[in-house]
C-alpha cells in the first residue's frame, strides 16, 4: 500500500474526469487530447481524483524555487494493462508537480512520477517536457525529507526511481536521470547487437558484430560503476 501523510489529504478528493461526469468535455479540451486519447481514457480509466496536497500550509516545509505545491492524483484503472502516454499526456499539461498512484483491478498500486523539466512559457498547451517516468510497486509510507518543497519532490522521483538511478553522484538527479537514460539506451543497443550476433551467417560479420557487442558491454559496466 501506498500511503501519504494524513495531514496532507484533502477533506474530500477532488474528482477531475469519471466517465459521464458533467465538465468532461472541458477535461478533454485542457488536455488536447485526440479523438483516439480521448476513447483511450474512457476504455481505461475510470476515476482520476486529487487526494492529497503537499504544500507550505499542510506540512510547514517552505515553497521552493520552482516548486510551490506537490498534488497526489490517484488514478483507477479499468484493467491490468494502461497507455502510460496517457498520464504524460496529462502531467504536461497541467501545469503542476504531481505525482500518480495508479489504482488497478484486484488491489495492487504503483507509484509513478515524472522526471519534468519545466518550459519558460506554454508550448501548444504544455507547460513541461517529460525526460523520464519512473514507477515502483514497492509499499511505502511517504514521509517528507528536505528543506524546501524542490528537495521534497526531488525526494519523492528519487524513492521513485531508487532501482534505476545511480547514487553516487553527489545527489544530484539532473545527472542521475541522464545517466539512467544513457545506461536504458546501452542496455537497449547491447540486446540488439546480442540478436544480430546471433542471426549473422557471416563469420567475419559476426566477429564485428561481437566486437560492437563486448564494447558495449563494457561501456555499461563502466557506466554502472559510478553507481
Amino acid at each position: 500500500m501506498i500511503q501519504f501523510p494524513d495531514y496532507t489529504c484533502l477533506p474530500t478528493p477532488h474528482v477531475l474526469y469519471r466517465p459521464h461526469k458533467k465538465g468532461n468535455r472541458d477535461f478533454f479540451d485542457n488536455l488536447a487530447l485526440s479523438k483516439q486519447e480521448k476513447q483511450e481514457l474512457r476504455d481505461q480509466i475510470q476515476l482520476i481524483q486529487i487526494t492529497h496536497q503537499i504544500d507550505s500550509q499542510t506540512t510547514n516545509i517552505p515553497v521552493g524555487n520552482i516548486v510551490k505545491q506537490i498534488l497526489v492524483l490517484e488514478i483507477h484503472l479499468n484493467q491490468q494493462e494502461f497507455t502510460t502516454s496517457l498520464l504524460e499526456k496529462l502531467d504536461e499539461r497541467l501545469g503542476l508537480y504531481t505525482v500518480f498512484i495508479l489504482k488497478f483491478p484486484l488491489g495492487k498500486e504503483e507509484l509513478l512520477i515524472h522526471y519534468k523539466e519545466a518550459f519558460g512559457q506554454e508550448k501548444d498547451g504544455r507547460h513541461f517536457k517529460i525526460v523520464r517516468c519512473f514507477r515502483t510497486q514497492e509499499d511505502c509510507q511517504i514521509q517528507f525529507e528536505g528543506n524546501d518543497l524542490d528537495q521534497v519532490y526531488e525526494m519523492l522521483i528519487k524513492e521513485t526511481g531508487k532501482d534505476q538511478l545511480q547514487s553516487k553522484l553527489g545527489g544530484n538527479l539532473k545527472e542521475s536521470v541522464e545517466l539512467a537514460e544513457q545506461l536504458e539506451k546501452l542496455e537497449k543497443q547491447a540486446q540488439r547487437l546480442k540478436k544480430q550476433m546471433y542471426a549473422e551467417k557471416s563469420m567475419r560479420k559476426q566477429i564485428e558484430i561481437k566486437r560492437d557487442y563486448q564494447a558495449t558491454l563494457k561501456e555499461i559496466e563502466a557506466l554502472k560503476k559510478q553507481n
